[in-house]
């Protein structure tokens, strides 16, 4: 007995298109530059009291 030929469609109402960004994405992003900022901030700190000793 044969099957029958099913096809099947995935549909996620998230992504709309192939590849798109999660809805935290820009979060993430904004996150990594606070942090970047915050880090080089406290290098900088770090290096200006080590050359005024």
């Amino acid at each position: 007995m044969k099957s029958a030929k099913r096809r099947r469609r995935y549909y996620s109402p998230y992504h709309s298109y192939p590849n798109a960004a999660d809805s935290r994405y820009f979060a993430g992003k904004l996150l990594d530059g606070i942090t970047s900022a915050a880090t080089g901030m406290g290098v900088i700190t770090i290096l200006f009291f080590l050359m005024t000793m």
